[in-house]
């Protein structure tokens, strides 16, 4: 809680959003701040950095087809992290695709 008159401190979060399995940078990750408002995206090489105020922390990190983490900080100063990614499991159903042939325009077939 930031008293008036006092500035609240801050720190620097950064780090790389990256595939649990291939080690891969993800791009365009979110990073937000659950207790406050806000957010940012990895960029192409799945960097990201925030200012937050200093004391206890959630980041979420999240990605569309991975699943989402939480990470839990105590930040007093600047922090550098990696999130590591796991890909969703997900169950697809067996699709079967089926096609015919109509053969209305052939009447005979000639050889010569």
């Amino acid at each position: 809680m930031a008293l008036p008159g006092f500035a609240q401190t801050t720190v620097n979060v950064s780090g790389y959003v990256r595939d649990l399995a291939s080690g891969e940078e993800l791009i365009n990750a979110s990073i937000s701040h659950e207790e406050g408002s806000g957010g940012v995206s990895s960029n192409a090489y799945g960097f990201f950095s925030l200012r937050l105020p200093a004391g206890p922390v959630t980041l979420r990190v999240s990605m569309g087809g991975y699943e989402p983490v939480l990470l839990k900080l105590n930040l007093s100063r600047d922090t550098s992290i990696v999130a590591e990614l796991s890909k969703k499991e997900e169950d697809m159903e067996t699709v079967t695709i089926r096609t015919s042939v109509r053969r209305d325009n052939v009447r005979k077939i000639e050889m010569s």
